[in-house]
Order: C-alpha cells, then sequence, then structure tokens
C-alpha cells in the first residue's frame, strides 16, 4: 500500500505544472443547451477538458465528462471532438434525470487503436462477484451508446475497482479519476495481466473504426444525432417499412435523417455481412422520428 501510494503522490508532482496550466479561457460552445466545456489540464502537448452537462432545475444531476480534444496528446491518449463529447454527456444525462438519480461523478472518453472508451469508478461495493443479469445488462447499455451515439462504431466501457484511499475518503476529485486512469494506461501498455486486476466490468460493443469525427447533436435529451436540420417537421410521421438483414440496412441508410459519417458507418457494417449487427442498427434506427420527410 506504501509503494501504491508513493507511486500515485509522484505521479501527483509530475502533474502539478498541468494543473497550474489549468485554464477556463478556452470554452467550446455546444449546441446541447446545458452543456459547457473548458480547458481542465494542460501542457506543452496535450489538453484534457472537463465537459458538464446541467440543468439547473435538477441540482443535484451532472454528467462530468474528461476528455481529450487534441490530436497530439503526448501522453498516448487518442483524442475525441468536443461534439463527440458533449453527444455523450448528453446521452448519460438524459437518464439520470429520467431515473432521478442524484449524481455527479465523471468519466473519461478518449479514442484508443480505433475504439471510444469510457473510463470511470464503480459505485457501490464491488467485493460481491458480478452476476450474469448484471453483466448481460451492461453489454447492453454499451451497445446503445455505440448504436445511439456514435452509429454502430465500436465502443469499450470500463468499470474500475475504487482504490482503498479514495474509497476511505468517501468521494474523490476529477484530479483523482484522471491520475489514476493515467497510472492505469500506463499499465496497460506495460503490464496488462496488472492492469486487469483493478478493472471491475468491462464490455466492448460495435464494429468500424473509432474517429475523432464532428458531429451534430439532434437535441439535448437523448444525445443521438443528426443532420441538424431544425426547419419544422411534417405534421405526419414518415411510413416505416420493415427491414432485415445487412441488405434491409443498406436499403435503408438512404432514407435516415443523419450525417453522412453516420451513413458511412452503417455503409462499414453493411461490408462485414454480419446479420446480426445489421439487424441491431435497423432495430434501433428505423423509427419515424430518423427518417427523412
Amino acid at each position: 500500500m506504501k509503494a501504491k501510494t508513493a507511486g500515485m503522490l509522484f505521479l501527483i508532482g509530475l502533474l502539478l505544472p498541468l494543473l497550474l496550466a489549468c485554464s477556463g479561457a478556452s470554452d467550446y460552445e455546444s449546441e446541447i443547451e446545458g452543456w459547457t466545456a473548458s480547458k481542465f489540464l494542460s501542457g506543452d502537448n496535450s489538453e484534457t477538458w472537463l465537459g458538464m452537462m446541467e440543468d439547473p432545475n435538477y441540482p443535484d444531476i451532472s454528467m462530468p465528462i474528461l476528455y481529450t480534444p487534441k490530436p497530439d496528446n503526448n501522453d498516448g491518449i487518442g483524442s475525441v471532438d468536443h461534439s463527440q463529447a458533449s453527444a455523450l454527456g448528453a446521452y448519460y444525462y438524459s437518464f439520470r434525470k429520467e431515473r432521478g438519480e442524484p449524481r455527479k461523478d465523471a468519466k473519461f472518453f478518449h479514442i484508443q487503436n480505433g475504439v471510444f472508451v469510457i473510463r470511470q469508478f464503480a459505485r457501490g461495493d464491488t467485493a460481491e462477484p458480478l452476476t450474469q443479469e448484471y453483466i448481460s445488462a451492461f453489454e447492453e447499455s454499451v451497445c446503445r451508446i455505440s448504436n445511439e451515439v456514435f452509429g454502430g462504431l465500436p465502443v469499450t466501457a470500463i468499470i474500475y475497482h475504487v482504490p482503498e484511499e479514495i474509497r476511505e475518503a468517501g468521494t474523490y476529485k476529477y484530479t483523482d479519476l484522471y491520475v489514476f486512469l493515467m497510472e492505469q494506461m500506463g499499465k496497460e501498455r506495460k503490464s496488462p495481466k496488472e492492469a486487469k486486476t483493478a478493472v471491475w466490468s468491462e464490455a466492448t460493443c460495435g464494429e468500424g473504426i473509432a474517429e475523432n469525427v464532428a458531429i451534430e447533436s439532434k437535441s439535448s435529451e437523448g444525445g443521438s444525432t443528426s443532420d441538424g436540420d431544425s426547419t419544422p417537421k411534417a405534421t405526419s410521421a414518415p411510413e416505416v417499412e420493415n427491414y432485415s438483414g445487412c441488405k434491409g440496412l443498406e436499403d435503408l441508410i438512404p432514407k435516415l435523417a443523419m450525417p453522412g459519417t453516420v451513413a458511412l458507418s452503417y455503409y462499414q457494417v453493411v461490408q462485414l455481412g454480419m446479420d446480426n449487427h445489421c439487424d441491431r442498427i435497423i432495430e434501433e434506427v428505423n423509427k419515424p422520428e430518423n427518417l427523412k420527410d
């Protein structure tokens, strides 16, 4: 324990210049109502931003996202676009508000090896073994993020055991999460087996290659993407037809009111020829609100 604590303190010492360089002057203005973002940590060739989804009507609920929008991050962390972070934040926040969960815990969001990666501390006790019910629900939630936020592209969610010193304190600061994750990602590169011991739960879903590409938000409630068209919708909803398999998805894509980047990711899934993945996407997107008028 002493060695681990010393290692954490050493990392904090290395990060002090970054903390002192922190500045909130370069805010990112999102189209999503309630989302704000500013630099959290900055150094010579790296930036970490803190995005926050909030609603003054729900002061006990927020969705903080730590993310890296700068492509030449010297920590080896793949960058994500500001709009990708805000879409993810809006998506998570909608569920917290819907369930009335008084939560403010943060997530760290980045790209690694062509996959969107979301990292966070666990909530509550992680001593008990995972049930199959929890594992299935967790995997399903990751697939929803892949489909509804990132157009079916691969997403990995990793939940970590809370370190003893943080658990004893009863709470943690964003810098605690950041320092812990920098240490963990260093272990992943040097000693993957050791890094796995800190993981409580992990799941991956989606196909293709995740990239730093701007997306436009459909609304602050869903986090899903659209073409950003603000013109009024017709009073009659578009007719929903039945599609199945990758051939059906290929026929459906031109009828979707979604950005070209999302359509491209769907075409990538079609090329893979895996009907079960195509059917899952069809089920998620073949709805009147997603179809062109």
